[in-house]
């Protein structure tokens, strides 16, 4: 009996989705509008979270300034792809229904559009954008997707607490897509023979690109060059490591730390066939 009243209200919900996207005022272009229930918009999971404006939004509620939230109507459902605050706050206020502007796209469509919007006054994170790419089967985010879930590494940068969180999505999107998954591997892998997983600050920008440009200049020496590095730097933790440069800020440090890591193994590299040399 249960059955069928589950069946009965999935039934009722999609002809009201069907029949709310014939009669919307069609604009041309592919482009719809008109008023939808709020309890029939769902959040597609590249979204953002909620922001911390949405209360502030819905204490200030004026749908005349909101303008109409953006929606796409993908297999008879309607995913709210710009808007979600706005979405949230009206459900804050009691709304029952809200203006949208209805666009027919794949699913595949709407997570490449958000990824490349920029134009939000919240701005949309490196990391936001990999999580839609993903969801978009784009090939780079893939990759690097399962990278991280063979070698277990967490991909939450908004969760403070986890000292193990990978949060500079920009440089290991360069280092994956100059040296693959084996250079992405490599870095994380020396990560872990330096014993560094859980210490804070061993997935930053400065240490990720550092070790990432020793793969692009040394890769067809890779194992020797994580052997050099592992051997002179087991004896910091990341903080004890990033104390010996002198930066004031991202950049700098990163600059510094690339210069480090290269003197070093070219140094010991240069040691190592002399040595050969000799003998």
């Amino acid at each position: 009996m249960n059955n069928a009243i589950t069946l009965s209200t999935i039934d009722r919900d999609r002809i009201i989705k069907e029949t709310i996207y014939k009669n919307a005022y069609d604009s041309g272009a592919g482009v719809k509008y008109t008023r939808i229930p709020l309890y029939l918009l769902e959040v597609p999971s590249f979204q953002r979270p909620e922001q911390r404006n949405v209360k502030r939004i819905a204490e200030n509620w004026d749908e005349s300034k909101c303008g109409a939230i953006t929606v796409s109507y993908i297999e008879g459902r309607f995913y709210v792809t710009d808007g979600q605050n706005r979405l949230a706050a009206a459900r804050l206020v009691g709304k029952e229904d809200i203006y949208c502007m209805i666009v027919q796209e794949s699913y595949e469509e709407s997570a490449r559009r958000f990824a490349a919007q920029d134009e939000n006054k919240v701005k949309v994170s490196r990391y936001s954008k990999f999580l839609a790419l993903k969801e978009a089967n784009d090939k780079v985010a893939m990759g690097i997707y399962d990278v991280c879930q063979r070698m277990q590494i967490r991909l939450d940068p908004d969760v403070q607490s986890a000292q193990d969180r990978l949060r500079c999505m920009s440089e290991v999107e360069k280092i994956y897509l100059i040296g693959g998954p084996e250079g992405l591997m490599w870095v994380f892998e020396t990560i872990d023979k330096l014993k560094w997983r859980y210490s804070i600050g061993a997935y930053k920008s400065p240490i990720i690109s550092g070790l990432g440009s020793v793969y692009e200049k040394f890769s067809p020496c890779a194992g020797a060059a994580q052997n050099i590095i592992v051997s002179d730097m087991k004896q910091y933790n990341p903080e004890g490591f990033m104390r010996k440069f002198n930066a004031f800020n991202d950049n700098a440090f990163k600059r510094q730390v690339k210069n480090y890591l290269y003197d070093l193994v070219m140094k010991n590299l240069c040691a190592h066939n002399g040595a050969e040399e000799v003998g």
